[in-house]
């Protein structure tokens, strides 16, 4: 997934579902909307851009995608 972004990256960091980007002044945040606890497939939909949050602990966060 690294090469849709032109970065090279160590595999691990992908599977931790957050990478930082600092050449690209981006962060890369991937996740899985199965809630039965299940692995679900990563899908790169674009970029997306900061709505709200809610909670600490976890935390809820609400992103827009697409322009």
């Amino acid at each position: 997934m690294a090469a849709l972004f032109g970065v090279e990256c160590n595999p691990g960091n992908w599977h931790s579902g957050h990478v930082v980007m600092p050449s690209r002044h981006a962060h890369v945040m991937l996740v899985t909307l199965n809630k039965d606890g299940k692995a679900a497939p990563f899908v790169y939909h674009g970029k997306v851009r900061y709505l709200r949050h809610e909670g600490s602990g976890p935390m809820s966060v609400v992103l827009g995608v697409g322009a």
